[in-house]
């Protein structure tokens, strides 16, 4: 016998459908149960059920006056209702030849007269039926056929109520499973946390958060407004100048700006907080809070035990590099060529550690806050133009020379000339290393309308992927060779290129472009001309 596709399609779809619905499982439901309890009394038949054609069994998710929950799928009368319109009625089962062997007919529930109407859901799948049964012969009048179909489509909305019940509640405890993994995750975090909506009112937070900015319990409650907050911390913690709803605004502007924004708040006993708050795609805000203290105490002690070093290393390190000097000027025409070559490396030497002493006392003035930058107009295309020619002869030991592409001029920024010099000349200095001998580099000036951007490209071997993520960290570098050449840095420059920058609100990056080589860059808004 040959399968007909249209009916094992249809076949699938039901399948389908159930599983879909989740009607699959193997039990009854009381909302279902009552239905055919109504019905059963509406037609006055002792038998009544909702049934659903599973792949192997029919399946009562509803009944009245039937013990077991399911039969054979093949002994179901249901196999022909899902096949009709409207209403498959069965006056008769011992007279009708598809039944009257049936097991259900010869045996319990011992079915005389059938009358079954089409459960239709999703796309119009029949997937079962509304069903009334007697043990006695009977017929059925068309106003009850009518009813029984009314009845029929009313289980079939009860059926997609069903479904969107039940997802709904499988979605809540989904979210509650979420939100009680993520409060456990809160609550184990060391930081203090908070999450606050679109107008800034407090939804989630730990204990910590409480504990770290000495908050009463009673006082953090959902929908607390972040300005109560702000406002309470400031009378144990200094957060910066102006009034509580200043510091709050300056700092969703900072957020708004660079999506996150940091910053310390200090208490008594010297206590330090590290805050940051940053803004999550949805539009919420997340705040997280750290007891910096220990960690500021250790960096400062630290930065004192290096500050003092490199003050009492500068003093004996001028005076030799004088004395290198002046025997340099003495003897250069008396000395042997061996002896001038250790001349030329000690004074090389001792610029070195000269350069590694400034670097250090840099580093240390920009952690204690004692770096100050000037703020006066700078003319950008001349510091490049002065730094090219201060570097040219350095250049020349490395590469082939520095080329300088100016689109316009002058290009005026507020800055420190001095500081920027210092950031524009370790630029040149780091590709002049990192260049071929036959290979140029070039520093180019571009006006982009309200920032002017200076970079300086080499064309090198450019920047490593694994050392993308640390490149503007302290002591970092990239190429053990240039140590072992002794053209190494000391790993600082690029450091404390990036902090003076960013004091110039600027910003600092790079690239691999194509071609070869690394482009490094700072931008930094232009001055307009009055």
């Amino acid at each position: 016998m040959q399968a007909d596709p249209k009916r094992d399609d249809i076949e699938e779809r039901r399948q389908q459908t159930i599983s879909s619905y989740q009607l699959d499982a193997l039990a009854s439901e009381t909302e279902f149960d009552h239905v055919a309890e109504l019905v059963a009394d509406t037609f006055e038949v002792p038998i009544s059920a909702v049934t659903v054609l599973g792949t192997e069994r029919q399946l009562f998710h509803g009944s009245c006056g039937l013990d077991q929950q399911s039969t054979a799928r093949a002994d179901a009368f249901c196999n022909e209702t899902v096949k009709e319109t409207s209403v498959l009625v069965v006056e008769d089962a011992l007279a009708d030849p598809r039944f009257r062997d049936n097991p259900l007919v010869t045996g319990a529930p011992h079915i005389r007269f059938y009358a079954g109407a089409p459960l239709r859901i999703g796309e119009d799948v029949s997937v079962g039926s509304l069903c009334i049964i007697d043990r006695q012969r009977r017929t059925l009048g068309e106003t009850e056929r009518r009813q029984l179909v009314l009845l029929a489509r009313t289980v079939s909305d009860l059926m997609e109520l069903r479904l969107g019940s039940k997802l709904a509640h499988q979605r809540q405890l989904a979210l509650t499973a979420q939100t009680d993994l993520l409060r456990a995750t809160v609550d184990s975090v060391q930081q203090g946390i908070a999450v606050f909506d679109r107008r800034l009112h407090l939804l989630l937070w730990n204990n910590q958060l409480i504990e770290l900015l000495g908050l009463s319990p009673e006082f953090v409650v959902t929908g607390l407004a972040a300005a109560d907050i702000v406002t309470d911390v400031s009378r144990r913690f200094s957060i910066g100048e102006g009034e509580p709803d200043e510091v709050l605004r300056e700092l969703i502007s900072s957020v708004a700006a660079a999506n996150n924004s940091k910053r310390v708040l200090i208490g008594e006993e010297d206590r330090a907080l590290l805050t940051w708050f940053a803004s999550v795609p949805d539009g919420r805000f997340i705040m997280t809070v750290e007891d910096v203290s220990d960690r500021r105490r250790v960096e400062r002690i630290k930065d004192e035990f290096v500050s003092t070093v490199s003050h009492e290393l500068r003093t004996p390190l001028t005076s030799i590099r004088g004395a290198l000097a002046i025997l340099a000027k003495k003897a250069e025409r008396s000395l042997d060529d061996q002896s001038s070559q250790l001349l030329r490396m000690a004074n090389k030497n001792a610029e070195r550690l000269t350069t590694l002493i400034n670097d250090i006392l840099d580093v240390e003035k920009l952690g204690s806050g004692a770096f100050s930058i000037k703020r006066e107009p700078v003319d950008l295309a001349q510091l490049a133009d002065d730094v090219c020619e201060q570097n040219r002869a350095f250049a020349l030991q490395h590469c082939k020379d520095l080329e300088l592409q100016v689109a316009s001029r002058p290009l005026f920024v507020l800055g420190d000339y001095g500081r920027l010099s210092q950031v524009v000349a370790n630029l040149v200095s780091n590709a002049c290393k990192f260049s071929p001998p036959e290979s140029l580099v070039v520093v180019n000036l571009q006006d982009h309308g309200d920032k002017v951007e200076l970079s300086v490209r080499d064309f090198g071997s450019g920047v490593p992927e694994a050392f993308a993520s640390q490149i503007f960290d302290r002591f970092a570098q990239s190429d053990p060779a240039h140590r072992r050449t002794g053209s190494a840095g000391t790993g600082l420059g690029l450091a404390i290129s990036k902090d003076i920058v960013e004091m110039h609100s600027g910003e600092i990056g790079y690239e691999n472009p194509e071609g070869g080589g690394a482009r490094f860059w700072i931008r930094l808004r232009k001055l307009e001309e009055k």
